[in-house]
């Protein structure tokens, strides 16, 4: 029932508020394409409506307690 896992995309890493317009918007387009190729539709194999997933933090945190 559930999709095979699709390797994930990476995406250059930069400071992307010192970057030029055109360098920005190739970013943002590889980020929606990404996006987009992920989204599951309603009638897609693996899609739940109003899905909701728990992740457990990766370190402790004392702000969110």
């Amino acid at each position: 029932i559930f999709q095979k896992a699709k390797p994930l995309a990476t995406l250059p890493t930069a400071d992307y508020n010192n970057v030029s317009e055109n360098q920005l918007r190739l970013v943002k387009d590889k980020m929606d394409s990404v996006f987009l190729s992920n989204v599951l539709k309603p009638g897609d194999p693996g899609y739940a409506y109003d899905k909701q997933t728990e992740f457990k933090p990766s370190e402790a945190s004392d702000w969110d307690d």
